[in-house]
């Protein structure tokens, strides 16, 4: 990640992000601080900032870009739209969403805008404690037949 994006990203997480405090993580433990990206990631300019980063992360030819509901959602919203007005690498990115069960009504999918099998994707988890959402997400993608060659948290 260039450095001028790691040095914003980080003041603003500091800025309107990090929580201190006693807080119940997803894994049952305690902390003592909580990052909500979402404070961050759902704001105008955190969610330029976050884009600028990740299109720095993706690798040449990657042209889709997935995310776990429901926090990376509008991180995957906001880096497609970014990237459209850009014209980035020649071309917009697409997105899809893993959701954490598959519908039992309407589609039924699990991946919403799923991808055509083959196609080399990158995620994005919002936060991560045991990476265990993040693994179940690349399993259901990979069991699609997509190619996940990154995975940002």
């Amino acid at each position: 990640m260039k450095s001028q994006y790691s040095v914003e990203l980080i003041n603003l997480l500091k800025n309107v992000a990090v929580k201190r405090g006693e807080f119940r993580l997803r894994s049952g433990e305690i902390s003592d601080y909580y990052i909500d990206v979402r404070q961050a990631s759902l704001s105008g300019e955190g969610s330029i900032i976050l884009s600028e980063a990740i299109l720095d992360c993706i690798p040449q030819g990657v042209k889709t870009i997935g995310g776990l509901e429901l926090g990376s959602a509008s991180i995957v919203g906001s880096v497609i739209s970014y990237s459209y007005l850009l014209d980035y690498l020649s071309g917009d990115i697409n997105g899809f969403i893993v959701r954490k069960n598959q519908k039992s009504y309407g589609t039924g999918q699990r991946i919403e805008n799923c991808p055509q099998s083959g196609t080399r994707v990158i995620l994005i988890e919002d936060a991560t404690t045991t990476g265990l959402s993040l693994l179940s997400a690349i399993q259901a993608v990979e069991a699609e037949g997509l190619e996940v060659v990154l995975a940002l948290a």
